[in-house]
């Protein structure tokens, strides 16, 4: 089953509130005497969100509702991203030279007079990343980025700066959803990173 794209009304998105992270596969084990620590870092990393949807009336939570169930739990996909995260003048980006599976920097061509700053997203390829280091126009710019390349990219291979997007699975097989008194509906619901 392929992604499919995360539902909007009239072009606007239905997001009222949205929290996003990235979890690390990491395990701390301190000592219950001095409190030192030791630290594994697993390798592994993936985005999480806790999505609230804003209040819907019932013809408008009709085609949300038929989207939940149509991703049956956990087994369908869909595409979403930060929506805040637009730019109206977005810069032409590419992978420069290329880049391997599990890298955590990305080399990067960024049009003459554009510029990436740290903690934006991009999308490479179907997949959602935040950069730890600005990337401004000049030759190619090496950038941190966060969770780790999750497949091999080409030279040329176009970076979405733009209300970039992931490919995103609930995180339950449960599918709920609120009615008030006032014939408004609700959804809330948990997702993380379809990897």
């Amino acid at each position: 089953m392929s992604a499919v794209n995360f539902p909007e009304i009239n072009g606007e998105t239905l997001i009222q509130k949205m929290s996003m992270k990235i979890v690390n596969s990491v395990a701390v084990n301190t000592s219950p005497y001095t409190y030192a620590q030791q630290v594994q870092n697993m390798g592994g990393s993936r985005w999480e969100a806790n999505i609230t949807l804003r209040p819907m009336t019932r013809t408008e939570a009709l085609a949300f509702q038929a989207f939940m169930v149509g991703l049956k739990g956990q087994v369908g996909t869909f595409r979403l991203g930060n929506p805040l995260s637009t730019m109206s003048n977005a810069p032409s980006v590419t992978v420069s030279g290329g880049a391997n599976a599990g890298a955590l920097s990305v080399a990067m061509q960024v049009n003459t007079g554009d510029s990436l700053v740290a903690g934006q997203e991009v999308q490479i390829g179907d997949h959602l990343y935040i950069i730890t280091d600005n990337a401004s126009a000049s030759a190619t710019t090496t950038v941190g980025i966060q969770p780790a390349l999750r497949d091999t990219r080409n030279a040329g291979t176009g970076i979405v700066v733009n209300q970039p997007k992931g490919v995103w699975r609930m995180k339950k097989p449960e599918v709920e959803w609120s009615i008030d008194k006032s014939s408004m509906y609700s959804f809330s619901f948990s997702c993380c990173e379809a990897i």
